[in-house]
């Protein structure tokens, strides 16, 4: 979002809503934000991709990398 669409929405009128209504709606809506970023295998899952995965692959790239260097130089000698 730019700046000019949060001006638009600025822009937009506002509804009164009865206090047990806003309430509620509160609730479900902190109850719904709740669910859908701790909730479930998601975050767990992008976690250790992000602290176990990513690194065995990089380490993985560069040790086969280097193999194939050392390889290659050492075909270059013979």
């Amino acid at each position: 979002m730019n700046d000019d669409d949060l001006s638009r929405l600025r822009a937009l009128p506002s509804h009164d809503v009865a206090p047990a209504a806003a309430g509620r709606i509160e609730r479900t809506a902190l109850a719904a934000f709740d669910a859908a970023h701790e909730g479930g295998l998601g975050p767990r899952l992008a976690f250790l991709w992000s602290r176990v995965g990513v690194p065995i692959v990089l380490a993985s790239v560069v040790f086969v990398y280097l193999g194939w260097a050392i390889r290659a130089a050492a075909a270059l000698y013979r």
